[in-house]
């Protein structure tokens, strides 16, 4: 019986576990150098919805970019060493434009440095990071269409 009774609280314990990680971020890495390593939330990809209509080329995302330590002292924001960028964006696939909606700078302590975007949009060049990004999440979003629909339905 006391065996049972552990199994059962063991199974309890980890369906729990399960159910407290299922809305976590799924960050998949995009692409790295010797400065820098880029990554987007797969958990947090929507499309745009208007009404009940859904757009597949307007996704709104959050990502990061992770700075290298000699890097990130090279270039100081407001007197603080940024170590990473948080940044919730909208990608225009047609248009190859990304809006800024949201960003929040880390410095080496996880500390928030500063937080705020302008919501400008500016044109995505070609062969810069933020293509990099916007293919390595169109990429994805065409993979998983179907259960990105879904969520951006709810």
């Amino acid at each position: 019986m006391k065996k049972l009774f552990l199994s059962f609280l063991l199974a309890a314990f980890f369906s729990l576990m399960m159910v407290g990680t299922a809305a976590a971020a799924n960050w998949v890495w995009v692409d790295s150098d010797a400065k820098t390593g880029i990554f987007f939330d797969s958990a947090s990809i929507k499309f745009e919805r208007s009404g009940e209509s859904i757009n597949d080329d307007l996704i709104y995302v959050w990502w990061y970019m992770q700075l290298d330590e000699a890097a990130a002292r090279q270039r100081p924001f407001r007197g603080k060493v940024v170590k990473r960028f948080v940044f919730y964006d909208k990608l225009d696939l047609n248009d190859r434009t990304i809006t800024h909606i949201d960003a929040v700078a880390y410095d080496v302590n996880e500390d928030v440095i500063d937080r705020g975007a302008d919501g400008k949009t500016s044109r995505i060049i070609p062969g810069t990071k933020t293509e990099t990004l916007m293919n390595a999440v169109a990429s994805y979003a065409q993979k998983h269409r179907e259960e990105i629909a879904e969520r951006s339905r709810k």
